[in-house]
């Protein structure tokens, strides 16, 4: 199935089911640009995550040691 980024932005919902359904690629057209919509095939949720988490690039929030916020003393600012 093709159609455009418009087409499918309309009825995104029963594209989507008609994918699942059918187990069929749907191409998305941008100008010069194309997207494949498939199903992702058998799993559970958490896998699909884990899979996309793999794409991702690794990158580290905390800066400096994650130990030393674990042993932060907070009960100078607390207030009951």
């Amino acid at each position: 199935m093709i159609l455009t980024i418009e087409q499918f932005q309309k009825d995104a919902k029963p594209w989507l089911a008609k994918v699942k359904e059918t187990g069929e690629t749907l191409v998305l057209l941008s100008g010069a640009e194309a997207y494949e919509v498939r199903p992702a095939g058998p799993g559970t949720a958490e896998q699909s995550v884990r899979i996309f988490e793999g794409e991702l690039p690794k990158r580290s929030i905390i800066v400096g040691d994650p130990e030393d916020l674990v042993h932060i003393d907070w009960s100078s600012e607390w207030r009951p």
